[in-house]
Formats: structure tokens, sequence, C-alpha cells
């Protein structure tokens, strides 16, 4: 695509009052002091296709006073005619004011700014068709025609968009190139789907885990040979051999503490007479209880009927208390509306009628209106007044009508609810608290009988006692206290040996882990170098990748050499986007680059861009004065230089 501007008119827009430019799809060159208007020649064209300045802002485009206000009364206007692939397009744009007249003063008063829009001399919306159609001739896309149409907008980018834009005009596939290279086959396994960066940083991680891993491997070796004590053959055959023998006396012992079988019956009878008296005596309390629990099970019953009865005649009272309290709520509810209808009503019989202000002149021809037609406007006015007041005060007689009526139905809820609840309060304060029935269930339930007044618990009792120490007294046996002493120091002596037996135990543990470290150390040391294998394959291919990919984007540019990755402190290559003309460094501030190197490069880049979108438009390169000599960017070319002329001259270049 090629768009070049044939004309473009320029009306109160910024410091410019009125401007035509008629290039006819030429270069040209448009000078004058600073102040007449250069730069406003570029905000224009751009306003007209998108409604912001070569800054990128959306700022007032009306004219100033020499106070710095806008001027009223005055519409910025642009128009172009634009060439796009040999077809002419007329764009117009317009801010326009919108002004309204003042009910109270009848003055004219500024409101707001319409932006007005045209194609072709049609009248479009803004949003939905002339914004779309725009897009349309550009690409559809605002950014890529600024990075084509301004000088600089592309340095101006932030470094990764930049890198993102040359790597993606680069064309083929330089990174798949090398991946295909057999000395890099591997590289997929050790990007996993990274940067290289990334996956440097990964590996750089890995390593110093392993690293760490294998210096703590001998700390823990020299921590476990700690609690290794040697234990020598004949002290271990001899303590298996004590181990032994002391077992042997053990079991002997507990042969000896077994309970013989005129032991075990003599008991098992013990045991069977204590449970027949533990259930006499339990069930001669339950007959001694039964009577007191019938009495206040009785009680309690009579005791809950009341408070039953007490609890519903206090629910009912509570019931009918609200019911009257909202029915109460209603009424006025109902009175105060009635009460403002009728204020209302006689606010509307009082009210004095008030004829409006008529014009009496014509606004078409200015002639004073016939005194009859203004008798008619009057009349007529009065009389849709009274109609409108009448109607008003029928409506509010009917309505006060009828809330007269509901609050009579209301009044009778009211008394019937006030009589309800005051029988029901009457009911529930008659309904004494039954103290006596109260202290009854009290005096049950602390009630406790005297066992021991009974001769058959007092019998069971004493022959239960009786049971209980014949079965301790069966248990005891000195003998047995011998054994159990003799077994102790059989145990302790055990003991001595068997820490020996524990000792050699833990010594094959401890010896098995420090050959599993031994094994785990060889392997962690195997990981690491495949690991140190991987992050110098991963430097080798981060060069190779530098270089293709910075030749892939250089070939396309003649004087500017692109720098896309910087040797860190570290050693590792990151990524950068720097441009440099015969090994300078451009600079947006200057401070490297000259600033006529800086506008050849932009103009070069301007270029390449074009040719990699297929799209030529017109290009703005201010401060143009400062280059001796300025290349074409491939389309059409608008210098803005700064010169001593008073008013702006446009001069057409000679192609």
């Amino acid at each position: 695509m090629e768009m070049t501007i044939k004309t473009m008119t320029i009306k109160d827009f910024k410091g410019i009052k009125s401007l035509t430019l008629d290039l006819d799809g030429h270069s040209a060159s448009i000078s004058g002091r600073n102040g007449t208007g250069k730069t406003s020649v570029c905000d224009a064209f751009l306003w007209l296709l998108f409604g912001k300045d070569s800054a990128g802002k959306t700022t007032d485009v009306k004219p100033l006073d020499e106070s710095g206000e806008r001027i009223s009364g005055l519409e910025s206007d642009v128009t172009a005619v634009l060439t796009v692939d040999g077809r002419d397009i007329e764009l117009r744009r317009q801010l326009h004011e919108a002004w309204t007249k003042d009910p109270a003063s009848g003055e004219k008063v500024y409101t707001r700014d319409e932006t007005l829009c045209w194609i072709d001399g049609v009248p479009k919306k803004l949003v939905n068709e002339y914004t779309p159609f725009v897009l349309s001739l550009v690409g559809g896309d605002e950014n890529t025609f600024k990075l084509i149409s301004e000088r600089g907008a592309f340095m101006r980018m932030d470094w990764n968009d930049r890198r993102k834009e040359l790597v993606k005009i680069a064309g083929g596939d330089a990174e798949a190139d090398i991946q295909s290279d057999p000395e890099f086959a591997d590289i997929e396994r050790v990007l996993q789907g990274a940067t290289t960066e990334d996956a440097k940083k990964r590996l750089l991680d890995q390593r110093r885990r392993l690293e760490q891993e294998l210096k703590a491997i001998p700390e823990r070796i020299d921590e476990l040979q700690l609690t290794v004590s040697i234990v020598g053959d004949r002290e271990l055959s001899d303590a298996k051999a004590m181990c032994e023998s002391l077992a042997k006396q053990q079991a002997e012992i507990d042969m000896q503490l077994a309970p013989s079988q005129e032991n075990v019956q003599r008991m098992n009878s013990l045991y069977d007479q204590r449970r027949q008296y533990e259930d006499k005596v339990r069930e001669i309390e339950r007959t001694m209880l039964m009577p007191i629990k019938d009495a206040l099970a009785t009680a309690e019953g009579k005791l809950a009927a009341y408070q039953s009865t007490a609890a519903a005649l206090h629910t009912e009272a509570l019931d009918w208390e609200n019911r009257l309290r909202r029915n109460t709520a209603d009424l006025d509810s109902l009175k105060k509306r009635r009460e403002g209808m009728l204020a209302e009503w006689h606010n509307l019989e009082n009210m004095v009628y008030q004829p409006p202000e008529v014009e009496t002149v014509c606004p078409t021809c200015g002639q004073n209106l016939p005194q009859d037609k203004l008798d008619e406007v009057a009349f007529k006015h009065r009389d849709e007044w009274l109609k409108k007041r009448d109607a008003k005060m029928n409506e509010l007689k009917a309505n006060g009508t009828s809330l007269k009526e509901q609050i009579a139905e209301c009044q009778a809820s009211v008394d019937a609810a006030q009589d309800a609840y005051t029988t029901a309060r009457a009911k529930a304060e008659g309904q004494r608290s039954p103290v006596e029935l109260e202290a009854e269930v009290k005096r049950l339930r602390a009630t406790e009988p005297v066992f021991t007044e009974n001769p058959e618990w007092a019998a069971a009792t004493a022959k239960l006692q009786d049971t209980i120490r014949d079965i301790e007294n069966q248990a005891k046996d000195s003998h047995r206290a011998e054994l159990m002493e003799k077994r102790a120091a059989v145990e302790q002596e055990m003991t001595k040996y068997q820490t020996v037996l524990l000792q050699q135990e833990t010594n094959e543990r401890v010896n098995a882990r420090i050959e599993e470290l031994g094994v785990q150390k060889r392997d962690i040391g195997a990981q690491a170098a495949g690991v140190e294998r991987d992050i110098e394959l991963l430097s080798r291919y981060a060069r190779a990748r530098c270089t293709a990919l910075e030749t892939a984007i250089n070939r396309r540019f003649h004087s500017i050499k692109w720098r896309m990755f910087k040797l860190a402190k570290n050693g590792s290559m990151i990524d950068c986007c720097d441009a440099l003309v015969d090994g300078v460094a451009y600079s947006l501030e200057g401070h490297k680059l000259n600033s006529g190197a800086c506008t050849n490069a932009d103009i070069e880049i301007i270029n390449v861009l074009s040719h990699a979108y297929g799209v030529n438009v017109p290009c703005f390169i201010d401060n143009a004065e400062s280059v001796n000599q300025i290349g074409y960017p491939g389309g059409q070319r608008v210098l803005l230089r700064v010169t001593d002329d008073t008013a702006l001259t446009i001069t057409i270049e000679e192609e």
C-alpha cells in the first residue's frame, strides 16, 4: 500500500490561521521561524487521521490568544486529499463548538466541543464509521503507521518492543537452523521451552544445589562415624552366651510364678461370690429408690403441665400486643396520608392563576403578533391550567374518600385487637406460680434413702466386704515375692550384655548408611558433571544464536548495525537492542551519535520497516535544518526546517 498527500488545507489549527499544501504527491520542504507552525503541520495531518498530535496526545488544537486562552467562535478544520494506491480519498475533520441559549439571560453560551468528520464529502460518525475507515487505509494499526511516518518513533519504543519488531521482520528462522545443527541436538532438552538466560539460571541453581549436597555428605559421614563404638569378637561372643544363659533362668522363674490349678479355682470362686453380693446390694438399692423416683416423676409432670399452660397464655398475650401495635401504626399512617391529601387539595383550591410571558414579536419576520392571536394563546393556556388543577383536585377527593373508608376499617381492627389483648393479658397474669409444687419437686430431688436402716442391705454389704478381704488374702504369697525379686536381678544382669549386642547392631546400621552415602556422593558427582556439560552447551548455543540473529537483522540495513546481545559481568549473554552507526551508539538525547546521523538512521529504519510491511506513507522530518544531507524514507517526504522566514514557505522538491 502506498499513500501520499495530494493537498491539505488547515484552518484555525493551533497557531495556523489558514494554510494550503498543494503537494500533488511530491516531497516538499516547509520552512520558517520557530513558532510559525511547522510542527503544527505534522500535528494537523496526524490529528486528521487519529485525533492525536505528533507526541501521541489528544491535546486541545484550538487557537490561543496572547494570554493563553482559547479563542472562541473558531472551528479547527483540517481537510486532505490522499492518494492511496492510485485512488484519491478526501478526509476532513473539524472541531466544532456547540452553543445553546441560556434560559435565564437569553444569551448563547458555549457548552462543549464536537468532532465532525467527512469522507469524500459525506458526513460520517467518528467512532463507528470514520475511525474504522482511516485504520483500513493505514493497515489497521495506528502504531505501525506512526513507526513509518514519524522520524524517531521506532527508537523511542522500549528496547524489548524494538527487539521483537526487528526479529519479526528479519525473515527466516535462524534459531531453528541453529537447533538443527548436530552440535546442538540436545539443546531442546536443556532449554525445556525457556529462554537461554532462564535456562542458564536454572542450571546454575542446579549446580549450586548439587555442590551443597556434595559438601554436606562428608560432614554427615563424620557425624555417623562418631556413633560407632568398636566391639571385640570375644566381647560379642561372651555377651551372646550370657544373654542365652540368663534367658533360661528367667524362663524357669516364670514357670514357678505361674499359679496352681487349686489357687485358680479358689480365686474364681471368690470372684463369683463378689459379683453375687454386688448384684444383691444394687438390687436392694434400686428397690428403695423406686418410690422416690415415681413420686418425683409425678410431681415434675404436674409442674411441666402448669408451665406449658402459662407459656401458652403469655405467648397469646404477646401475639395480640404485636397485632395491636401493627394495626395502630397502619392507622397512623393512613391518617397522615389523608391529612397530606387534604392539605394539597386546599393548596390547589387557593392557587391563583399566573399568566405566562408570551413572545409578542414573530421570531421569523420580526413583526408584532396580532392581539387576537395573543388573546387566543392566553385563553388556551388558562383553560389548560384550570383543567389540570380541577382534575388533580378530583383525583385527591376520590383518593381521600377511599382513605376515609380504610381508616374506619383499620380503627375497627385496632379496637378488636385492644379487647383481645386485654383479655389475654388478664388470663396470663391470673396464672399463679405453684410454689408448693416446686418445693415438692425440689425436696424429692434431694431425698436419698437410708440404706443402713435396711437389714437385708446391711447383711449383703457385710458379706461383700468379707469376700473382698478373702480375695486380698489369697493374693498374698511370700514365696512369690522372693521369685519376683530374683527375676528382677536376672533382668538387670541381662541388660548389661544386651547393651553390647545393641551397640553391634548400631555399628552395622551406621556402616550400611555410610556406604549408601558413598554411592549417593558418586551419583551426585555424575549429575554435577552433566550439569556442567549442559552449561557449556548452552553457552555455545547462546553465542551461535546471537551471531545468527544479528546477521539476519543486519543484512536488511546498510549503515546501521544492530547489537541484539551483550556480555554481562558474569559472562552470560543477555538480550538487548542497540543501534550503532559506524560503531557509535544511537542515543535519543544525542550525547553519542550526532543529530544528523540520528536523523538518517531513523530514515533508514523507516525504509526497512516500510519495505517489510509493504507500506509507504508520508513521513514528516522535523529539525531538518540540522542535517546536511537527508535520505529518503521510501515514500513522500516532508522536511520541516527552521529558517529566518517570518511566514511558512512551502517548496516542492525536485525528484
